[in-house]
């Protein structure tokens, strides 16, 4: 049980250190830090993390999909095309709020922005 608790404490030092990682990002990160860990016991660390509410995994429609702190102040994302930098944007309350004060009951929202960023917008 002790190295279970290593391998996901490694995992959710990766992912607070990143800010957003993928699977195989994570896999990466484990290499260069010279531990040697499956794809399949990330992925089902990275599964028990997000049913205990720890981290929340991110559905992109291309790539692979990342994960981030659940506990962070919730916000949308905005993901270049190009380069597949992600980028955190504060997440707008008005709209919610509008949507409650008309009874309805509001548990996430998440909105994703596709494009290029400033970097990759400048060599075109």
């Amino acid at each position: 049980m002790q190295r279970n608790t290593s391998q996901r404490r490694n995992i959710l030092e990766i992912i607070r250190q990143e800010g957003h990682a993928t699977l195989p990002e994570i896999e990466e990160k484990l290499l260069a830090s010279g531990e040697k860990m499956a794809l399949s016991t990330i992925y089902r660390n990275l599964s028990k993390l997000e049913s205990e509410n720890i981290v929340r995994k991110i559905p992109i429609k291309s790539g692979d999909d990342f994960y981030e702190f659940y506990e962070q102040e919730k916000h949308d994302h905005f993901i270049c095309l190009k380069c597949g930098k992600i980028v955190d944007i504060p997440k707008k309350k008005t709209n919610i709020k509008s949507l409650e004060k008309e009874g309805k009951s509001v548990e996430e929202v998440v909105t994703i922005y596709y494009g290029l960023c400033d970097d990759c917008n400048k060599c075109m």
